[in-house]
């Protein structure tokens, strides 16, 4: 169940394997009222995850204090990419942060700069390769590659938002990658409520706050599309692909957003990990678990480090990436301290403590 922010959603039916995704409702989707439920988790144990998380640095807490040695200071947030309401609830202390903040630092801006990108965004080239000679759009080969009940994860997906059952053979994969991302419980609100990342963006912007991106939101397809990364881009089609499962019940999603309300994000991440080797098995799982993570967050902390050096050395900035960024070796925390930055968890009410 990794969450990372990147745009809207795809799937279809395919037999024998198809399981329609009426499944996600909204009442499954539903937020409120959540709880750690170990017990939804067949197979998986409490204890064994607990003890994978004690590994992981700086594994609770959502919220990060960073000082310069200047002695000006800003803030890490770590976010939840879901626009149901408990996820847009954020703490009044965060909020004020992201008020008054100089700098509103997200993962990417979508706002379209010029009428040019737009155009560029809806061009059907963005979406599907060159055709041939013939006028037709080549395959991908995705289903020679993608086992079939993955694929019909993908299938279901595609149909459950009107794409239609062969668009996920045509499609570029690193389009496909992109949009297996986002989770389909964000489908329902789609359009009138905002992801967490994009109302902390809306609210640094109308409280005056600059807006900065910290990567081109171009930069998840132009990675995908070198074809030195096939593998890396197959890897998060799997992985995401797999979160599709109809298996994973609204307990497991709602322990999941609990663990991220109580701060336990190394906790969060150890079942995720636990998950996907349950899964594809234990070496394959984290073969695959490592590729997507050396890209998704590891790479691209790097990038965020880089990006929003310079702004945090002035001070008050209010940074906001996925909270899936935030611990472990090679997360934004480490990294910023490696550079000098002294970074100390700030306590929120409804957090656990260390």
């Amino acid at each position: 169940m990794r969450i990372s922010a990147l745009v809207a959603v795809l799937f279809l039916a395919w037999a024998p394997f198809a399981t329609a995704q009426d499944w996600i409702t909204p009442e499954y989707c539903d937020l409120t009222n959540t709880q750690v439920d170990f017990s939804s988790f067949p197979g998986l144990k409490k204890i064994s995850l607990e003890q994978s998380a004690s590994l992981i640095p700086n594994a609770n807490g959502k919220l990060w204090r960073i000082t310069h040695s200047s002695g000006t200071t800003s803030h890490l947030w770590g976010t939840f990419h879901a626009n149901d309401p408990a996820a847009l609830q954020l703490p009044k202390t965060t909020v004020q942060l992201i008020q008054n903040a100089r700098v509103v630092a997200v993962e990417l801006d979508p706002v379209f700069p010029t009428r040019q990108s737009f155009k560029r965004s809806v061009d059907p080239g963005t979406y599907f390769p060159d055709v041939d000679s013939n006028g037709l759009y080549e395959t991908n080969r995705l289903r020679e590659i993608i086992g079939p009940a993955q694929m019909a994860h993908i299938n279901d997906r595609l149909d459950a938002i009107g794409w239609g059952a062969e668009t996920a053979d045509y499609l570029r994969l690193s389009v496909l990658a992109e949009l297996l991302t986002n989770h389909p419980c964000n489908d329902f609100a789609a359009g009138s409520y905002p992801i967490q990342d994009s109302l902390i963006q809306l609210t640094g912007e109308l409280s005056g706050a600059r807006i900065l991106g910290l990567e081109d939101p171009r930069a998840f397809r132009t990675k995908l599309e070198d074809p030195t990364n096939r593998a890396l881009t197959f890897n998060i089609i799997r992985l995401y692909a797999q979160a599709l499962n109809p298996d994973f019940t609204a307990a497991q999603q709602r322990t999941f957003f609990t663990l991220y309300q109580q701060g336990r994000i190394g906790l969060a991440m150890a079942l995720d990990k636990a998950l996907t080797q349950q899964t594809f098995g234990d070496e394959r799982g984290e073969a695959i678990q490592q590729s997507v993570d050396d890209y998704l967050l590891n790479e691209r902390n790097m990038d965020f480090a880089n990006a929003v050096q310079s702004e945090l050395e002035q001070g008050n900035v209010f940074v906001a990436i996925g909270a899936w960024h935030l611990p472990g070796t090679g997360g934004m925390i480490d990294l910023l301290r490696k550079r000098g930055f002294h970074v100390s968890r700030v306590h929120l009410p409804d957090e656990v403590w260390d």
